[in-house]
């Protein structure tokens, strides 16, 4: 009786199976492969605030004003980020320009149907706005990711975006993909040399203004190739 290596039996044993009816079919073997193990994303914290530090009615000491005013409020056991004016733009004090590649978290908070009106501006190094992500868009539920003729749009069931969700925006050089919980609702692949160097939310009071909470800015790890949802 032959023997083989044990390596060479176990190919054999993994090459012999059923096909189409034909038990112990023998297959063409294959070298038997071992996957590396997979490299640790690298998840490296930049900016984190949920507001408890701030004392209610004032500015947030995290953040800058680029527009109108902002003011830090209380809903339930949590301190949110607002404006005070009719619209007002939030930018996170960080003394760097994003990574190629982040993750942007963050709770957001819609008191009143039909009255969300918040965006997340993405800017080049001097200052010109590249792209926004608009979470109810117009006062609807809508979620436009766009970036000059680039355009991303989910219309969502009506009340989506009424009440508190979490919203996380992931960046991979110029792809960009935008969460509403656990469900993909805008993806765009900006132009060469278009990833943001800043990012800032702008806030509208349209009656009742959007609030924010829970933000959290990391680097992160290369995402791979994405999927576009372009449209």
């Amino acid at each position: 009786m032959r023997t083989y290596p044990l390596a060479l039996t176990a190919a054999l044993l993994l090459a012999t199976h059923s096909v189409a009816g034909q038990p112990n079919q023998l297959l063409a073997a294959r070298p038997l492969e071992t996957s590396p193990a997979a490299a640790p994303r690298l998840d490296r914290p930049i900016f984190t605030d949920d507001l408890s530090h701030d004392p209610l009615g004032q500015v947030p000491s995290h953040w800058a004003a680029l527009e109108g005013e902002l003011v830090v409020v209380a809903r339930g056991a949590d301190q949110w980020l607002t404006v005070g004016t009719e619209v007002g733009e939030a930018s996170m004090r960080i003394p760097h320009p994003l990574p190629r590649s982040w993750n942007l978290g963050f709770d957001l908070l819609n008191e009143k149907s039909d009255a969300s009106d918040v965006a997340l501006i993405g800017f080049d190094a001097r200052g010109k706005e590249l792209w926004s992500l608009e979470l109810g868009a117009h006062g609807g539920d809508t979620v436009v990711l766009s970036a000059e003729e680039l355009e991303s749009t989910s219309i969502l069931p009506r009340g989506s975006l009424t009440g508190r969700h979490r919203v996380e925006v992931r960046a991979n050089g110029s792809h960009l993909d935008a969460y509403l919980g656990s469900e993909r609702v805008a993806s765009v692949t900006l132009l060469p040399g278009d990833a943001a160097q800043s990012v800032a939310f702008r806030l509208a009071d349209r009656g009742q203004s959007p609030l924010i909470t829970g933000v959290s800015l990391t680097e992160s790890g290369d995402l791979g190739p994405q999927t576009s949802l372009e449209r």
